[in-house]
């Protein structure tokens, strides 16, 4: 049998005639579906390289979005790594007035964080004659350095939500 006849064989065994009329008419309602969807849709590439993709919808008086970030420990670079952490925090912790208790005694505490990890990362990555002892002492000082950045972080509130949601958003 050619694949064409095959197709079809298998498409009429699967499908009763009412079935087959019900699918014809989905797909093309769906196509026109389809084709409305697409002229309503506008992708934009900015600048950053952000890619944008709005689609208005009249009918429903709302917005909203969704934000993908292609980042995650997967596609760290080889010894850079903590890129997906701190895309993380970008989007999620805060700036230096929304989420932080003082921002200033923060940005020196998430510096010593940084270093401690560094430190700790070069040890983990030796390849010759790595020290475990010195690995454990360093993981810990990273850990302590985390321990003492989040006392200055405020507690999570969704500072940012409400902000969007109150009256700031509007004007």
């Amino acid at each position: 049998m050619r694949r064409r006849d095959e197709i079809s064989y298998f498409f009429h065994r699967l499908f009763a005639p009412g079935d087959r009329v019900c699918l014809v008419l989905c797909s093309l309602a769906l196509a026109q579906d389809l084709a409305a969807f697409e002229k309503r849709t506008t992708v934009k590439k900015l600048a950053n390289g952000l890619t944008v993709i709005i689609c208005e919808r009249p009918e429903a008086p709302v917005f909203s979005f969704f934000t993908h970030v292609d980042a995650g420990s997967v596609q760290d670079p080889m010894k850079k790594t903590g890129l997906a952490h701190m895309f993380e925090h970008m989007a999620f912790k805060g700036t230096d007035t929304i989420g932080t208790r003082d921002y200033a005694g923060e940005k020196v505490a998430l510096a010593k964080v940084e270093v401690a990890y560094a430190a700790y990362i070069a040890e983990r990555d030796e390849r010759v004659d790595r020290d475990d002892a010195k690995l454990k002492q360093l993981e810990q000082a990273w850990k302590d350095a985390i321990t003492a950045a989040d006392k200055f972080s405020a507690p999570y509130n969704n500072e940012f939500g409400k902000i969007v949601e109150g009256g700031a958003a509007k004007a």
